[in-house]
């Protein structure tokens, strides 16, 4: 809600290039600690990759992963988070 996100495609590879409001320090956001973030959930196996940042134009681009809407039936279901 706070970054303007676009997809980026380059040949069969896709990206979203996050775009962080110049309000950012009013909004206590820490582009670093999103970084840091991004490389542990991928690390993890769970999240996206941070591939670049370009601090100068408030940019961050990381990977992009498929996926879809879960519904909130699914959710709740007791199986869901096997």
């Amino acid at each position: 809600m706070t970054n303007r996100n676009y997809l980026v495609s380059e040949g069969k590879r896709k990206f979203v290039a996050r775009f962080a409001p110049k309000t950012a320090k009013l909004l206590h956001l820490n582009r670093k600690q999103e970084i840091y973030n991004y490389r542990v959930a991928a690390s993890l196996g769970i999240g996206s990759k941070a591939v670049a940042h370009y601090p100068k134009h408030h940019l961050l681009v990381v990977e992009y992963l498929e996926g879809r809407m879960l519904h909130w039936r699914e959710v709740r279901s007791p199986g869901f988070i096997r």
